[in-house]
């Protein structure tokens, strides 16, 4: 996956992640579902860390 892609990929669960969190609606998303999102960001992340190293 090219390093733009990834970024995006980060980006788009970054924003869907903040905009509940910001506005203070986490209600909308269930414990699953949060714990999903956050895994799969701190995934992107890790992957995009290394991707910067090179």
């Amino acid at each position: 996956m090219k390093l733009e892609e990834e970024r995006k990929m980060a980006d788009e669960v970054i924003e869907f992640i903040e905009g509940p969190v910001y506005y203070g609606n986490l209600e909308e998303l269930d414990h699953n579902k949060l714990v999903y999102l956050y895994q799969k960001l701190s995934i992107e992340y890790e992957e995009l860390k290394k991707c910067l190293r090179r």
